[in-house]
């Protein structure tokens, strides 16, 4: 069962199920609307699964892809995350943080990385359904965020419930 979810996963990324006509759960990975960081053609789209059990570790993904047919220049921060997932519970409290709870002290120096037309960046962060201090955190729904730094923007993927059973 493991290796059909990460499959349906892979798929859900990539766009083929996600259509505008999407038949499947809204809760997966609907088609994702073009956005933009400044002036740039750019797709953000956060993939989990509705549900897990027990113990089950949380597999988040984040995906930028360059939708134009023209290189993009990003400028990002060269001593700090370019993106982080979030997961929050049902008061809308952060109860896990990919990029942790430390805060990072951003530098000055940027640095200027090229994400070629049609390339796809991708992000992987598992959780294991733990608060920081490594307490379990209750069964329940749970709303996961994702987003991307770049050229002094913040890009935010569509948010995903789900569900800890």
């Amino acid at each position: 069962m493991p290796s059909l979810r990460r499959a349906l996963l892979s798929l859900l990324a990539l766009g083929a199920v996600a259509t505008a006509q999407d038949r499947s759960p809204p809760l997966l990975a609907p088609a994702v609307a073009e956005q933009a960081v400044g002036s740039l053609p750019l797709r953000l789209n956060l993939v989990a699964l509705p549900s897990y059990g027990p113990g089950e570790v949380v597999r988040l993904k984040l995906f930028l892809k360059n939708v134009s047919d023209k290189p993009l220049a990003l400028e990002v921060a060269r001593n700090v995350p370019v993106y982080d997932m979030l997961v929050r519970d049902a008061e809308g409290q952060v109860v896990w943080s990919c990029a942790g709870a430390e805060p990072v002290v951003r530098l000055a120096m940027n640095e200027v990385r090229t994400l070629a037309p049609g390339q796809t960046w991708s992000y992987v962060c598992d959780w294991d359904q733990t608060e920081p201090n490594g307490q379990p955190v209750p069964r329940g729904e749970y709303v996961v965020a994702g987003h991307f730094e770049a050229n002094n923007e913040t890009l935010r993927a569509t948010s995903r419930r789900i569900t800890l059973r």
